[in-house]
């Protein structure tokens, strides 16, 4: 009898011990693939006709697929798109110069008639204050321009062969958030009495100017909000209320930072996000609100999984359930 359940005992560990490896192996395999999301995105205030396909990269937090990112260039020069953005986080840190993961990855993209990028809370800082006073961009967005990637500060504006206008537009300098651009300048060394504050405050104006038209836009242009953090419903409406920030009525926003909720459960979802705008500050979140498309307003709202993870504990810095992700979305005008 003893024998017996010696015996059962071992199964059960052994059984125990397949289903982790298995679950282990999964895991690997599931952080290391690449899903194209492919969506339609029906505009709400645009005439019909409007046709523009923009492919959705975000938060690769630095991370390899492939040698040279060659799987993954691979697999964005298979696809068909007018517009390629980069939503942020490209990079692990502020003070990062790992580099290679982006720049090869932006190297070997083949369409990169239209790319364009805002920063995320990770990357290094768009502006630098130099030793010699002056303020200027940043080695990294010198170098990711010189790739050919832009950096959004206000605008970029394509006229399509759809006819439309579609205006890309920094979410946070589109809305009056001055505090969030001057976070472009290297740890915010710039105040009222420094010698370059009256060029950069110039600068800034002449951005500000850039977006005047966002009052008067007619009924062939498309005002598409690029950046890094998901724009919630409560920050929506905060802006409105908020005298320093001018609310806009933007056509769409793409934006990425929560991973996808980064660790996902089947049928139950993400079980946290990292968004203040949330109760309890993104424990148990809406599920609607974490990935793909919603609506405030007459706004749509998109949020990409993206590719990469993050955390402050270096052994949790995986993906569960929840494979890296590029989305291909197909935008259109109201039918």
């Amino acid at each position: 009898m003893k024998m017996k359940r010696a015996g059962g005992k071992r199964v059960v560990w052994l059984g125990l011990a397949v289903i982790v490896i298995v679950f282990v192996l999964f895991t690997v395999w599931d952080n290391t693939r690449i899903v194209t999301a492919e969506k339609e995105i029906e505009l709400i205030r645009v005439a019909g006709g409007a046709e523009i396909r923009i492919l959705h990269v975000t938060d690769l937090h630095e991370k390899t697929f492939g040698e040279n990112q060659q799987r993954l260039a691979d697999r964005i020069n298979r696809l068909e798109y007018d517009v390629i953005v980069f939503t942020g986080d490209m990079l692990d840190g502020l003070e990062s110069t790992n580099t290679d993961p982006y720049f090869d990855l932006i190297d070997r993209i083949e369409n990169k008639d239209h790319a364009l990028f805002v920063p995320g809370n990770s990357d290094p800082y768009s502006y630098v204050l130099r030793e010699d006073g002056t303020v200027e961009k940043s080695n990294f967005i010198t170098e990711m321009e010189s790739r050919g990637v832009d950096l959004v500060e206000s605008v970029y504006s394509l006229s399509h062969t759809d006819g439309f206008t579609y205006h890309f537009v920094y979410f946070e300098y589109a809305i009056g958030n001055v505090r969030q651009s001057l976070n472009h300048l290297e740890g915010g060394r710039i105040d009222v009495g420094h010698p370059q504050y009256d060029a950069y405050l110039a600068h800034h104006e002449s951005l500000a100017e850039e977006l005047e038209f966002l009052g008067r836009t007619g009924s062939e242009e498309v005002v598409i909000a690029l950046n890094h953090y998901p724009v919630q419903d409560e920050r929506m409406t905060q802006i409105r209320e908020y005298g320093h920030l001018e609310y806009r009525e933007f056509d769409l926003i793409l934006a990425g930072h929560y991973h996808g909720g980064q660790f996902r459960f089947p049928f139950l979802g993400a079980p946290f996000i990292p968004e203040p705008y949330f109760h309890r500050y993104g424990l148990f979140p809406p599920q609607d609100r974490i990935t793909g498309p919603w609506q405030y307003e007459n706004t749509k709202q998109y949020a990409s999984a993206g590719l990469g993870s993050s955390g402050p504990v270096p052994f949790l810095r995986f993906r569960l359930f929840n494979p890296p992700e590029i989305s291909l979305l197909q935008v259109n005008g109201a039918q």
